[in-house]
C-alpha cells in the first residue's frame, strides 16, 4: 500500500513539473514578440535606421505613406506581409466627419461643399507627400494645390456662394502622414477662400470624443469600414460623415523585401519563430491609433504575443 501511495505522488509530481513546463514554454512562445509603441516619426526612423544598416524589421504601416516612395532605391524597398487571416481587412476609405454643430451651422456652407467635394487619387495624395518631405506640411500642401493639384482643387470649390468669409474652423487631425497631408491640403484650399483655419492635432480617441462633444469642426482622415470601426461604433451618431476622400488605403505589417527574401517571411504567420530576427519587436506607432488596435488583435491571431496593455488601454 505504501508503495503504491508512493507510486501515485512520484506521477503527480511528475506531471505537475510538466505541466508547468509546459505553461513556461507555452508563456515564452506567447511573448515571442513585443508590440512597440511609438510615433509615426519615431517608427520610421528605426527603419531607415535598419534599413541603412541592412538590418530585418517589422513595422506597422499604412498607404499612402511617404516611406513607401521615400525607401525605394535599387538596394531595397518595403513590401506588406500578407494576412491569411484577414485581420487588417482589405482596402479602406478614407471619410471625412464633422461635428454636428459645424453641420448644422449654415455660415459653413461652403467649407461643407468643399469637404463633401474632396476626392483624390493615390497619385495625388503620393505627390502632396513628396512635396511634404522636400518643403514642409504646409509648405508642401500649399505647393501641390497652386500646381499640380489647381484643377482638381477647382472641381472641389465647384458650388460655392463665396458667402462665408473670415469665419474660424478648427480642423482636428493626429500625427500621420496622410492625416498632415490632407489636413494642410485643407487648410490651404478652405483658406484661399476666406476662412481662417486653426489646425489642432491630438490622439485618435480624442479626434473622435472632441468632433462628438463639438470641441472640433472636422476632420479628414477617418479609416473604415474596419481601423476606426469602434470609433464610429462609440461616437458615428454623434458626428456627421461628410464623404469619402480616398478609396484606395491599406494598412498592415511591413518588412524589408531583403528581409522576405533573405529569411522567406512573405506572411504574418511567417513572423512566427523568427522573432530574434526582428529582436522580438514589432514597431508600432501611437497606441490609440486604429492601426496598433488591429496589430494588437494579430498578435493574437497569428499568436505572436501578448497583446500591447497600453494599446488596450488607449482604446
Amino acid at each position: 500500500m505504501e508503495t503504491k501511495t508512493l507510486a501515485v505522488v512520484g506521477i503527480a509530481v511528475v506531471l505537475v513539473a510538466a505541466l508547468a513546463f509546459v505553461a513556461l514554454t507555452t508563456e515564452g512562445e506567447e511573448a515571442e514578440y513585443e508590440l512597440i509603441t511609438s510615433s509615426d516619426a519615431a517608427m520610421t526612423s528605426a527603419l531607415q535606421g535598419a534599413l541603412d544598416n541592412r538590418e530585418h524589421i517589422v513595422v506597422t504601416l499604412w498607404s499612402p505613406h511617404w516611406a513607401f516612395a521615400e525607401f525605394e532605391t535599387d538596394d531595397y524597398h518595403l513590401v506588406y506581409l500578407e494576412d491569411p487571416e484577414g485581420t487588417f481587412g482589405a482596402a479602406e476609405n478614407i471619410v471625412t466627419y464633422s461635428s454636428q454643430a459645424f453641420a448644422a451651422d449654415a455660415d459653413n456652407d461652403d467649407a461643407k461643399t468643399i469637404l463633401s467635394n474632396f476626392n483624390w487619387s493615390s497619385e495625388d495624395f503620393g505627390a502632396v507627400l513628396g512635396h511634404i518631405e522636400d518643403k514642409g506640411a504646409y509648405d508642401g500642401a500649399k505647393h501641390w494645390v497652386e500646381n499640380e493639384g489647381a484643377s482638381l482643387v477647382s472641381d472641389w470649390k465647384a458650388g460655392i456662394t463665396g458667402n462665408d468669409r473670415g469665419i474660424e474652423l478648427d480642423l482636428v487631425y493626429v500625427d500621420w502622414a496622410c492625416a498632415i497631408a490632407s489636413s494642410n491640403v485643407m487648410k490651404v484650399v478652405l483658406e484661399d477662400v476666406g476662412y481662417d483655419v486653426k489646425m489642432t492635432n491630438v490622439g485618435a480617441n480624442t479626434m473622435y470624443t472632441g468632433l462628438a462633444n463639438d470641441d472640433y469642426d472636422f476632420m479628414t482622415t477617418a479609416w473604415l469600414p474596419v481601423t476606426h470601426d469602434e470609433y464610429i461604433q462609440d461616437y458615428g451618431n454623434d458626428i456627421v460623415e461628410l464623404g469619402i476622400s480616398f478609396t484606395e488605403a491599406k494598412l498592415g505589417l511591413v518588412v524589408p523585401n531583403y528581409t522576405a527574401e533573405e529569411l522567406g517571411i512573405t506572411s504574418v504567420a511567417d513572423l512566427r519563430g523568427n522573432g530574434e530576427h526582428f529582436d522580438n519587436k514589432i514597431i508600432g506607432i501611437d497606441a490609440g491609433a486604429g492601426l496598433m488596435r488591429l496589430t494588437n488583435q494579430a498578435m493574437e491571431d497569428y499568436d505572436l504575443g501578448k497583446p500591447s496593455k497600453e494599446v488596450e488601454e488607449a482604446e
